[in-house]
């Protein structure tokens, strides 16, 4: 058990390392935070935009992200060579494959609960919107809402940065990580 747990992390670490996981975390926060203020009719209920932005942002977004992740976490290590050496080390073919496809749907959990707190957020915002109206129509977004939901997902970059320069921190990986804790 303590040799899957210690694939599946280092699987888990390399899939938040890699630039395209970088961007992809934020941006898709950040899109499901911005669409919503675009809306020009409410299809029926005032969130539901935003709701069917954050599931669109699941599925979009995370197909971009989990499906070269699988096949990078496993491809890779086949070129270089790694996955010879951790199977001569007595890991079974089946142990290495199932630990590091455990740790791509870890990153891929964590992406979701990111979109998931933003479409949470998003939806709130669009909800308290519509109670508020002024002279020319009704508000699409609640304002302090999408102002804390773009500035957390901005953020995540200006805290990874941070990191990386003061504490020597892998800017990527902490941008996946401060992308989710930030929403």
């Amino acid at each position: 058990m303590r040799r899957f747990l210690a694939i599946a992390r280092t699987a888990a670490i390399e899939t938040m390392s890699l630039p395209l996981s970088a961007i992809l975390f934020p941006v898709s926060v950040l899109a499901v935070h911005l669409l919503p203020s675009l809306q020009y009719h409410r299809f029926g209920a005032p969130g539901r935009l935003a709701r069917e932005t954050g599931l669109s942002a699941l599925f979009v977004f995370g197909l971009l992200f989990a499906v070269p992740a699988a096949v990078r976490a496993i491809g890779r290590e086949l070129e270089t060579g790694t996955a010879a050496a951790v199977l001569a080390l007595g890991v079974s073919r089946t142990q290495y494959f199932m630990a590091r496809l455990f740790g791509v749907l870890t990153v891929f959990a964590l992406f979701s609960v990111g979109v998931f707190s933003a479409t949470l957020l998003s939806s709130f915002s669009c909800i308290k919107a519509s109670t508020i109206f002024v002279e020319h129509g009704v508000v699409r977004v609640w304002g302090p809402a999408f102002a804390f939901g773009v500035a957390a997902s901005i953020s995540a970059f200006a805290g990874a940065a941070f990191l990386n320069r003061f504490a020597n921190r892998r800017f990527c990986m902490w941008t996946c990580i401060l992308a989710v804790v930030f929403q």
